[in-house]
């Protein structure tokens, strides 16, 4: 269901005020950050955001356009986005994590840490290792997109599934390749590693809170989940052109439900500032050894 949805302020790297903790930012590409914003706020998509960090300028965020269309509410850079598949990152941060801890090995079977259906009823699923699951050379069907799933979505787009219900639609699938042959990018494979981290440290969502999002100190990154995923957090409003008419309708409701279910390869909402901090803090070895 994530290529359902159009979501506001999906340029990774923050709203309509500038803020900045330097004012190095080059004006030449200041102006033209915001030509380009425009060219797009007039093409219809309702607003963008960026943050970009770098040693010379520090961390630089501009915004324009509306968090919610219907509120004319500006979109500032305090505005949490979804991070969709970055989400995937930061599953992948925790079990590299759990691995330094020496709480998990990278080329063990999957059937070692989960005893869940989908293991048990694909033909080959048991070959597949932690590694496999990280490097997307796994095999696994994709459950996203099955057409059942979509369709129990589209009945009732505001049901929160669990990770195993939504990979119960691929039970009867087969394999895509034998595992460890090829390369395919798979959501699967993201939220399997979800259930193993949960069968490792109990709750792997509490995990990446505080190894991860409290390590960093991000005040504005948070982990959907079933009993939070409603909590006011300033988030974007999201938006659908469904009959393809060109006219985008509100889909806030289903999309927060939707990622409220979605574990490991989605699940998270940041601000752009937060998502820029997390990968500086990533590529500092603040993280990982």
């Amino acid at each position: 269901m994530k290529k359902l949805v159009v979501i506001i302020g999906i340029c990774l790297f923050s709203t309509l005020p500038v803020v900045s903790q330097k004012t190095e930012f080059p004006e030449e590409k200041e102006r033209a950050i915001k030509i380009l914003f425009n060219k797009y706020l007039d093409m219809g998509i309702p607003g963008l955001a960026l943050s970009v960090y770098t040693a010379q300028t520090g961390l630089w965020s501009y915004a324009d356009g509306y968090a919610s269309i219907e509120n004319k509410e500006a979109l500032t850079n305090e505005h949490l986005h979804y991070l969709q598949s970055v989400s995937k990152t930061y599953m992948a941060v925790a079990i590299l994590k759990l691995y330094e801890q020496g709480k998990i090995d990278l080329d063990a079977p999957i059937g070692k840490y989960i005893d869940i259906p989908l293991v048990k009823s694909i033909s080959g699923a048991e070959k597949v290792t932690v590694r496999m699951l990280l490097n997307h050379t796994a095999g696994l069907p994709e459950y996203n997109t099955e057409p059942r799933l979509v369709a129990e979505i589209m009945k009732d787009p505001n049901r929160v599934f669990t990770v195993e219900e939504m990979l119960s639609y691929t039970e009867d699938l087969p394999m895509q390749f034998e595992a460890g042959t090829k390369y395919k990018y798979v959501n699967s494979n993201y939220a399997v590693l979800s259930l193993i981290a949960d069968a490792i440290t109990g709750d792997h969502v509490g995990y990446i809170n505080e190894h991860i999002i409290g390590k960093l100190n991000l005040k504005n990154t948070y982990y959907f989940t079933k009993t939070n995923y409603k909590q006011s957090m300033n988030l974007v409003d999201s938006y659908w052109d469904i009959l393809l008419t060109g006219t985008p309708v509100n889909v806030s409701d289903m999309q927060q439900a939707n990622v409220a279910s979605m574990k490991g390869d989605d699940g998270l909402v940041a601000s752009t500032q937060d998502a820029v901090l997390f990968l500086k803090g990533l590529v500092e070895g603040r993280l990982l050894k």
